[in-house]
C-alpha cells in the first residue's frame, strides 16, 4: 500500500527533473543543423571553469 504513494513522485520527478536535464546534454551535443558535435566545448577553460563551479 505504502508504495503506491511513491508513484506519483517518480512520474513528477521524470517530467519535471529528469526530462529537462537529458533535453540540456542533448542540446549541448548538438550542432546548428542537428548533428553530433563536441565543437560547443571547443573553448576548454571556459567550460572548465564552469563545470568547477556548478
Amino acid at each position: 500500500m505504502k508504495r503506491s504513494f511513491a508513484y506519483p513522485y517518480g512520474v513528477w520527478m521524470a517530467v519535471f527533473i529528469i526530462a529537462p536535464i537529458l533535453l540540456v546534454v542533448l542540446y549541448a551535443f548538438q550542432s546548428a543543423d542537428g548533428g553530433f558535435t563536441l565543437s560547443n566545448f571547443s573553448c576548454l577553460p571556459i567550460f572548465g571553469r564552469s563545470f568547477w563551479l556548478a
